[in-house]
């Protein structure tokens, strides 16, 4: 018998309508995941779908995980059995699928063998108190979604206390910008807002707004970024907005060979990040 059916028998009693087998692609559970893959159906519903074992961990880490769906490939797994009895004892409901059923339901070309229908979190805030020395990340009408779920990453990595999104930039809780954060999208808070709310914000705690540009710009690593500093990324192709470039305190910029391309947004903020943090930890202020 197999890791799933044992598991079935085991929890007859109390949760066999739980482990029941989904196994047609019109079945309406699957439905509903679909629709989620649509910006609109996300933002009407307030769910998410992650798809494959480390961001559903992430998702139920969180608490955010409504609902579960398995195949036999993750669920005749260590993680897998894992994962399956902590939802079933936190009385989150999981539904067995066929493979093929799973397919259906995810965006990724590769099965995943798991998927979760997650509550996606309330926009984060900015309040004091706030550390003398607290940064963030803030991406400015970014289009491209892997830079901005590398970025999310990033900035959970780094320490910054929170990322800042302007309204029209791409939607956070695209499959792509979950996947590319890696779960970090559950591990630091995201603000959405106006480019003009968010001026407002920064300004009434005090930060200064460090931009990435290429004019009238400093080497980065000749900057003072140890006070409350957001690191600031334009547009991919257009930069950074007008209206923030006149609120910035500082301008700053790689240093790079002649010739060679200017570098990927989320290389950018990379190397700025880890700068904030690196100042950081020479004054031993993290």
């Amino acid at each position: 018998m197999s890791l799933w059916g044992r598991m079935k028998s085991l929890n007859a009693s109390e949760n066999s309508a739980d482990m029941d087998t989904i196994t047609s692609t019109n079945n309406q559970r699957i439905k509903d995941l679909v629709k989620l893959h649509k910006r609109r159906a996300r933002e009407r519903e307030g769910r998410v779908v992650l798809e494959g074992v480390r961001l559903v961990e992430e998702g139920f880490a969180a608490g955010f995980v409504q609902e579960l769906f398995v195949a036999d490939t993750v669920a005749d797994t260590v993680r897998g059995q894992a994962l399956i009895k902590a939802a079933m004892t936190s009385g989150i409901t999981v539904w067995h699928c066929e493979p093929r059923v799973l397919q259906k339901a995810g965006e990724t070309a590769a099965n995943p063998g798991v998927i979760a229908a997650a509550t996606i979190p309330p926009w984060g805030d900015l309040k004091e108190p706030l550390a003398e020395h607290a940064f963030v990340l803030w991406a400015d009408e970014l289009s491209d979604p892997g830079n901005l779920g590398t970025m999310v990453r990033t900035a959970a990595a780094a320490g910054a206390v929170a990322v800042a999104i302007t309204a029209g930039s791409v939607d956070p809780w695209n499959s792509k910008v979950v996947r590319s954060s890696m779960g970090s999208v559950f591990r630091i808070p995201l603000l959405y807002r106006t480019r003009s709310q968010m001026l407002q914000l920064f300004h009434s705690l005090d930060f200064d707004i460090v931009v990435a540009d290429i004019q009238d710009a400093e080497l980065y690593h000749a900057v003072n970024l140890l006070g409350r500093t957001v690191i600031t990324i334009g547009n991919e192709a257009a930069g950074v907005h007008h209206d923030t470039l006149q609120q910035a305190r500082h301008r700053v910029t790689l240093p790079m060979l002649a010739g060679v391309e200017s570098l990927n947004a989320s290389v950018a903020a990379s190397v700025l990040l880890y700068e904030c943090r690196r100042q950081r930890d020479i004054h031993r202020f993290i």
